[in-house]
């Protein structure tokens, strides 16, 4: 983002928030409801606020959204895409409602974390790194405005090397001056040591209890050289008290944000 809408950010009020400390709820109903996907076109404005609202009522100030995603959960497949071509010909229609949707969230005073990639995206992910760079290049030009962090994808080591995920987020620094984040599957935060990446959003696993995820936050953190630990996924069902208590327990071990509960 340029200085200068940095500086009208600034001046009207209107400053992104910052991803520290931040709370979300990117999965409920025992993983029944996927909050990620609600950018889809395919998910209906109605349904898109009732789920923002329902994630605010859980004490949420941030949403985890993916920007394009083909399999993984409800209202797929959906890009910003014609025919969902990776990098190729822009749907000016539906990058107008992903605005409408982006704006939507943040009237809400909630902050949004963009997921480019998501795992169950095998067409999508295959793309060649020219389309993929496009991609990255069309998100920032289009979005940057609305998000506070962006991660390169959920999951990655499942479909990305390390090599891979350094290209693609050295590009994408090139591009904002967002938070640059990671994921990779459960216990895994090697890509995080890789000096483009800013922070990791761990995937602790499920059916942990809470000294195992506070224990567990400790001891990745010890190991990321300074870099935050954002505790991304221990439980199907945010809005629950379980969820929630591990939640706590995570920023006990000195976790700097959640996205599945916390109170």
């Amino acid at each position: 983002m340029s200085w200068w809408k940095k500086l009208w950010q600034w001046l009207t009020g209107n400053r992104l928030p910052d991803i520290k400390n931040h709370k979300a709820s990117f999965l409920m109903d025992n993983g029944g409801l996927r909050l990620m996907n609600i950018l889809s076109p395919n998910c209906s404005r109605d349904t898109f606020k009732g789920v923002v609202s329902r994630s605010k009522g859980n004490g949420d100030n941030f949403m985890y959204l993916y920007a394009i995603n083909e399999h993984d959960g409800g209202w797929t497949p959906y890009s910003i895409y014609v025919a969902n071509k990776i990098g190729g010909v822009k749907d000016t229609s539906v990058i107008a409602e992903y605005k409408w949707r982006l704006q939507h969230i943040r009237d809400n005073k909630m902050g949004i974390v963009l997921w480019l990639r998501a795992d169950d995206s095998p067409n999508f992910n295959k793309t060649p790194e020219a389309q993929q760079k496009q991609y990255q290049a069309d998100i920032v030009t289009l979005f940057d405005d609305y998000v506070s962090a962006y991660l390169i994808g959920l999951e990655a080591d499942e479909y990305m090397s390390a090599t891979a995920v350094e290209m693609y987020a050295t590009h994408l620094r090139g591009l904002t001056d967002k938070h640059i984040g990671i994921h990779q599957r459960p216990g895994r935060y090697d890509y995080a040591l890789r000096a483009c990446i800013s922070g990791l959003w761990y995937q602790y696993g499920f059916n942990k209890n809470r000294d195992q995820i506070r224990n567990d936050t400790v001891t990745v953190l010890q190991r990321l050289g300074g870099k935050p630990l954002y505790a991304a996924e221990y439980h199907l069902s945010a809005d629950t008290e379980p969820a929630k208590s591990l939640g706590d327990a995570a920023m006990a071990g000195g976790a700097s944000g959640t996205g599945n509960g916390r109170h």
